[in-house]
């Protein structure tokens, strides 16, 4: 059987959904889960977000993602917020939320070290600025960024539903 990447694209979330038993509260996903998923995410095609077009934020809201106080300064999580995968990280006392797929070949961003405001993907090395989601040699705006904002002891991410 083949499975286009379009199709492994459009069924990622409920993959991940499945994996979590919830679609409706974020929580970080065991390593396990993470693993499983990840093969998955080396097949899929990420094509480079479309950071002009606001039609589509119009479905956006804010959403918590996880308390403050579990998210230490210069470290980072990763969560599922609806059918949406996000690597939240806290640098130099600010947090940054970017899509948890490395757009190169879907390593998982939030497990990458972070130096100077970039992440660096684990699995080949590409790096991004945590405040743009541009890749850091070609210059280009790889990684789809989410606002984020501190409200009553959570971090919540902009993100559509």
């Amino acid at each position: 059987m083949i499975v286009s990447p379009q199709a492994i694209h459009d069924n990622y979330g409920k993959l991940r959904t499945w994996f979590t038993k919830t679609d409706h509260d974020p929580i970080p996903l065991s390593h396990r889960q993470i693993s499983a998923i990840q093969i998955l995410g080396r097949f899929m095609h990420h094509a480079p977000p479309n950071h002009s077009d606001d039609s589509r934020r119009a479905h956006y809201s804010w959403k918590r993602a996880i308390e403050i106080e579990k998210l230490a300064d210069d470290s980072a999580i990763e969560v599922l917020i609806g059918k949406t995968v996000i690597a939240i990280f806290r640098s130099e006392g600010k947090t940054y939320a970017l899509d948890g797929m490395c757009s190169h070949q879907g390593g998982p961003i939030a497990e990458g070290t972070v130096r100077h405001g970039c992440v660096t993907c684990p699995w080949h090395g590409w790096q991004y600025e945590l405040h743009t989601g541009i890749q850091t040699i070609n210059r280009k705006p790889l990684q789809e960024c989410f606002d984020t904002r501190h409200a009553d002891g959570w971090i919540e991410v902009f993100v559509g539903e």
